[in-house]
């Protein structure tokens, strides 16, 4: 797009062409973008932004006047945005920013002095160049029981998530923090049916891109939850039991690992433990796919010290040991000796298997599963 403008030559009229020269054809060969005015160097479509957060705009020489579709333009912003943005080119109305094909910017996604590359579509700009987390950035989920209401609400809060659709489309979400309610139904709450007791509930983060809502349900499926109408992307954050009382128990997520209270996550009781590997199924309240059991023994074997093997298999091949004291009677856990601690390694199932190490029947011992990790 040379600043020259060529002409026909035309003898009749004593109109001289314009002369095309070796030297002019080796610069369109060689031909790129500088924005600068000699002949053959194109304009660029660039301009630094001159307007405020989330409303763009900048002013491009020549000025546009029209919106093209495929057309890449380039700004600089001069600040970051804080939601939603548009963009103003020249004396043009204002467009809407998105990513993803059709979802609004979230906070975050411009950064003050940083190039960014838009498109049109036809409808609005897609945001082309990179959105990125900061190198050596780790991303954070929580999941939790509502400080308010912990036995009916979860906080669920991310400083950058991923989920997708049915078609493995996938869409960034940046410093979510909501509340999901399994009193109500649909977005926000329960996906379907009526809220039941001693169940495991799993816990669903979904998006509207229609009307760029975050929100969250509850579901009894681990795979496909219920989606309410408009929300089309989803992940799974987590699992909450809801007890015999309808409540929900303590729980606790940060990434992959979970501590949950120990009222629900008792594996045996008082059993008395022979030399023979026993099954035990874990509490209902634990997930399927933990790579992890982290656990809590107890022994009321009084004033003889003994041991606990627990393992992941039916034959024992791996297997952990609880080493427990005898009981000094004044632990003040109504008898019973003091905790030991141990991780097993799990990877899914729904039993553990323990037995005596010492080749004796042991009674009154005890085991608690306190937290999990979850399989990445």
């Amino acid at each position: 797009m040379p600043k020259t403008n060529f002409v026909n030559g035309n003898p009749a009229q004593g109109i001289q062409g314009t002369v095309v020269t070796a030297e002019f054809l080796n610069a369109v060969n060689n031909h790129r973008h500088r924005g600068l005015n000699e002949d053959g160097d194109g304009a660029i479509d660039y301009a630094p932004d001159t307007g405020v957060a989330n409303a763009y705009v900048i002013a491009l020489s020549p000025a546009l006047t029209a919106h093209v579709v495929g057309m890449p333009i380039y700004f600089k912003a001069a600040n970051a945005n804080t939601g939603a943005s548009t963009i103003v080119i020249d004396a043009l109305a204002a467009v809407p920013i998105k990513k993803n094909g059709n979802q609004a910017l979230t906070a975050g996604d411009i950064k003050a002095g940083k190039i960014v590359t838009v498109v049109y579509d036809g409808t609005c700009y897609q945001i082309d160049s990179a959105i990125s987390i900061p190198k050596g950035h780790k991303s954070k989920l929580v999941v939790k029981n509502n400080a308010t209401t912990p036995a009916s609400n979860v906080d669920i809060s991310s400083d950058s998530i991923s989920l997708t659709d049915s078609v493995e489309h996938t869409i960034e979400l940046r410093n979510v923090n909501i509340t999901v309610n399994i009193a109500i139904s649909g977005a926000g709450g329960l996906d379907t049916g009526a809220e039941a007791a001693s169940t495991l509930y799993y816990i669903w983060l979904i998006y509207n891109p229609t009307t760029s809502t975050v929100s969250g349900v509850f579901s009894t499926s681990s795979t496909s939850p219920t989606m309410p109408s408009g929300y089309t992307y989803k992940r799974l954050v987590g699992e909450i039991y809801n007890g015999g009382d309808s409540n929900f128990t303590v729980y606790y997520r940060y990434n992959d690992t979970v501590s949950i209270n120990l009222n629900i996550g008792t594996v045996y009781g008082n059993a008395s433990l022979t030399t023979v590997w026993t099954a035990y199924s874990l509490p209902g309240s634990i997930p399927g796919g933990t790579s992890k059991l982290f656990l809590k023994a107890y022994s009321n074997a009084g004033t003889t010290p003994c041991r606990q093997m627990v393992s992941p298999d039916s034959d024992g091949a791996h297997y952990i040991v609880f080493t427990m004291p005898a009981s000094n009677g004044s632990d003040g856990v109504g008898g019973y000796n003091e905790t030991v601690e141990g991780v097993l390694l799990h990877k899914g199932g729904i039993s553990i298997y323990a037995k005596s190490y010492d080749g004796a029947t042991v009674a009154n011992q005890s085991l608690w599963v306190v937290g999990y990790e979850l399989e990445r």
